[in-house]
């Protein structure tokens, strides 16, 4: 192991001469800055090393070893020998997952160890270093834990948006209301600061220029998930729009291209499109359903009818598929558009239907669509719409 790092870091090094000497690591920050060890049970402890660059750094950074120190004693309590390395142009984003088991922690304990510090050093190929540390609170046990008076800092672990439709995507009517949702999974308790943001339809498709449309201070304690709600969102122009809420964290190095979003580890997106407006008054088709359920074969498809219609149109969107649960990453990072896959006719006495089997094979197990039916009269104009509703699509074998 000893002589792999070595060989890694003496490669590091004889990239100098190529180097630009102005670029440099510039600082470091580990979140959370602060984790309760407890000596009953194993702790599984994740840490995010966040290192800032400077603009033309390019040669990555690397970290052979990392130390846990008593530091009333000074004395090191335990070497964490795993090694972590990122190459090419910085800023830089590492996750580090830690197992300390009860018998360690506990240990450490009888010593008297009230606090201990993990401490990492990282340099790139041109020999500048930084290093970040993490506080590591020690209880005996999850009861003295909770009775202790200093409560861990903050930590943001998962970030999930999502429309009414249950994705991260949406699609709407001009001049529809549109609202997102964000669960916001933590640990610790402290204010939660971030930014809702908006790229309009003459940006999303190039570079993505985001003005922000609130500012959000909430305090959270430590119920561990919280749900926070966006401002309503602009559905005035048809096109695609891009939506993000940015979390900020106080004295963080920037670590993204966009000062407005500072950690590229802490962003949730989504994205939704809005049709364009119809020159005729349409009415509104409710009641449809499934809607964010699971379908088989033979599941029917309900909405309710229009006394004027001589045929609906109903119509299949693809979604990227949706986890049972909140994606153990960071972030919820799929945003794809919505895509249309197929769809069918079906007589205007008609309100509830199977899906057909040619509209069944276009469609794959286990991933999640959006549906939506249209009303139309004898001449083909469209006299009714529903907004979008989502199925799982799950047919029986």
């Amino acid at each position: 192991m000893r002589n792999r790092v070595l060989a890694v870091v003496i490669a590091l090094l004889t990239l100098t001469s190529a180097g630009d000497a102005t670029a440099a690591l510039t600082g470091a920050r580990a979140t959370p800055g602060q984790v309760r060890l407890v000596g009953s049970r194993t702790n599984i402890v994740s840490i995010n090393w966040q290192i800032a660059t400077t603009a033309d750094h390019a040669s990555g950074a690397f970290s052979d070893i990392g130390t846990i120190v008593d530091p009333v004693a000074g004395t090191v309590l335990l070497t964490i020998n795993n090694v972590l390395n990122v190459g090419g142009a910085g800023p830089f984003s590492i996750r580090e997952t830690l197992r300390l088991d009860a018998t360690t922690v506990q240990g450490w304990i009888s010593r008297g160890v009230t606090r201990a510090v993990y401490t990492r050093s990282f340099i790139d190929a041109a020999g500048s270093s930084v290093s970040a540390s993490v506080v590591f609170r020690l209880s005996a046990s999850s009861l003295s834990a909770a009775r202790d008076a200093a409560p861990a800092n903050l930590n943001v672990t998962s970030l999930r948006l999502e429309f009414e439709s249950g994705n991260n995507t949406a699609l709407k009517e001009v001049d529809e209301q549109l609202r997102a949702t964000l669960t916001v999974l933590y640990t610790g308790s402290g204010v939660l600061r971030g930014r809702w943001q908006l790229a309009e339809p003459e940006s999303s498709d190039g570079l993505p220029i985001y003005r922000t449309l609130a500012l959000v201070n909430k305090n959270l304690m430590s119920s561990q998930r919280s749900t926070l709600h966006s401002p309503r969102l602009p559905t005035t122009r048809a096109g695609k729009y891009l939506l993000r809420f940015c979390v900020l964290i106080d004295n963080a190095p920037d670590l993204a291209a966009d000062a407005q979003c500072p950690s590229v580890e802490l962003v949730a997106t989504g994205t939704y499109q809005v049709q364009g407006r119809h020159q005729d008054t349409v009415a509104q088709i409710r009641g449809l359903s499934p809607n964010r359920q699971n379908t088989s074969s033979g599941s029917i498809f309900s909405w309710s009818s229009l006394s004027e219609a001589h045929i609906y149109q109903l119509q299949v969107f693809e979604l990227a598929p949706a986890a049972a649960k909140l994606p153990a990453s960071r972030v919820e990072s799929d945003s794809a558009e919505p895509r249309f896959v197929t769809g069918m006719l079906l007589d205007g006495a008609t309100h509830e239907s199977e899906l057909s089997e040619l509209v069944q094979s276009k469609l794959q197990k286990g991933r999640r669509y959006l549906w939506r039916v249209t009303a139309h009269d004898e001449t083909g104009r469209m006299i009714g719409r529903s907004s979008e509703a989502s199925f799982t699509y799950l047919p029986t074998e």
